[in-house]
């Protein structure tokens, strides 16, 4: 995760409890690809890592920090733990995701599926015969 995200995560979770999640939600989501056209009209490297930086705060709120809270206010409390853990099990491979989504905009995620099945679907449980 880079570091202006690291940073802005906590801030975006206390303004979201003032403000409520949605319009910091919306304000990340206008954030982001500003600071995303920016980086392609850099010129050089301090407008780089500027532009990039302003991607990183409109990241942060794009992040799992808002998701949960927006996803939570949807659907009940009940219903979101067990829609979370479904979301985490059909993962492509059953492994924890080390990349960022969010930060890494262009370019397929994986370039192959894994060939080995998710981790979640064993088949040493007992049969319900």
């Amino acid at each position: 995760m880079p570091l202006p995200t690291c940073i802005v995560v906590p801030l975006y979770g206390t303004i979201a409890d003032g403000y409520g999640p949605k319009p910091v939600f919306l304000f990340a989501l206008g954030v982001f690809p500003a600071g995303s056209g920016l980086c392609g009209l850099a010129q050089n490297m301090p407008e780089i890592v500027a532009f990039r930086t302003l991607q990183g705060v409109g990241a942060g709120g794009l992040g799992m920090s808002l998701g949960y809270a927006l996803f939570s206010t949807i659907v009940t409390l009940y219903l979101a733990g067990h829609l979370t853990g479904a979301a985490g099990a059909a993962d492509d491979d059953g492994e924890l995701d080390t990349q960022v989504p969010a930060t890494l905009p262009y370019g397929p995620r994986r370039s192959t599926p894994s060939s080995r099945p998710p981790t979640w679907c064993s088949s040493s449980r007992p049969s319900s015969r």
